[in-house]
C-alpha cells in the first residue's frame, strides 16, 4: 500500500472518484481512548459479518476475524455492546440469521 506524506498528495496524484477514508493505526487509538474516557460504558459497536467472519469496506470483503472474536476483543475496551448484522441474509426478506446471533450472543 503506498503512504503519502498528506491527504492533499494523495488527492494530486490518485485523483479518486470515490471517499477515501485515511486512518493511521495511532488515530484510532487516539479516538477509542477518547471516546472510551468521555463516554464510559456507553459506546456502541456495529459488527457486520458473512459465515462468521468480519465483513469490512461496505461488505465487499470478508477478513480473516471471526465476528465473536472481535466482539471477545472489543469487550476488553469497556464496549458497551453491539450491534451484530449476518450480512448474508439482511436485506433478502429472509428472516434473522438466528442461529448466527445466538452464537454471537453467548460472547
Amino acid at each position: 500500500m503506498k503512504k503519502f506524506k498528506s491527504v492533499e498528495e494523495l488527492i494530486n496524484q490518485l485523483k479518486p472518484n470515490k471517499p477515501v477514508y485515511c486512518i493511521r493505526k495511532h488515530t484510532i487509538n487516539v479516538a477509542s481512548k477518547f471516546f472510551q474516557k468521555k463516554f464510559p460504558g456507553k459506546i456502541i459497536v456495529g459488527i457486520d459479518a458473512r459465515d462468521g467472519l468480519v465483513a469490512v469496506k461496505g461488505w465487499v470483503e470478508v477478513s480473516d476475524q471471526k465476528a465473536t472474536d472481535l466482539a471477545i476483543k472489543m469487550r476488553n475496551y469497556g464496549i458497551a455492546g453491539f450491534i451484530f448484522t449476518d450480512i448474508s441474509r439482511d436485506g433478502m426478506l429472509q428472516g434473522p440469521n438466528l442461529e448466527s446471533i445466538r452464537e454471537f450472543s453467548e460472547v
